[in-house]
């Protein structure tokens, strides 16, 4: 019996080198309404949330585009149209990973490295009794 295998095709972004090319690719499981994580962000969880985000963006090799290592591509690239296909991806990522209470107000980040550190730098807060406990 011959076996067979199924392979998801991809959406390329047509860019230069090998690891760009992967990193820019959308999946067809990739689809912005993907469940990342069951608790969404809330005031008190950005340790836990920021974590299980991470470790889902990476595993998707995603996570450069909320620290700026996936630079974007100059305008007028050929480039640039899967590259912005990708950001706004993982933007709706993390908003959909955002309690409906408080994604509003991250709604209109730009970019994923802007949308990142804005959330970062409102909730990352250390908490002295808690690492304390710790």
């Amino acid at each position: 019996m011959a076996s067979s295998s199924t392979t998801i095709p991809e959406v390329s972004g047509g860019i230069g080198s090998r690891n760009e090319t992967l990193n820019s690719q959308i999946q067809i499981l990739d689809h912005p309404g993907m469940v990342m994580i069951s608790a969404p962000l809330n005031s008190n969880n950005w340790l836990s949330w920021s974590r299980s985000v991470r470790i889902r963006l990476e595993g998707r090799d995603k996570f450069g585009y909320t620290d700026g290592t996936c630079v974007k591509p100059t305008e007028g690239s050929a480039e640039l149209r899967q590259w912005r296909i990708t950001d706004s991806t993982v933007r709706t990522w993390i908003s959909n990973t955002i309690s409906k209470d408080i994604v509003n107000a991250y709604l209109y980040s730009a970019l994923a490295r802007s949308q990142w550190p804005e959330l970062e730098a409102h909730y990352d807060e250390c908490d002295g009794p808690l690492l304390y406990k710790i």
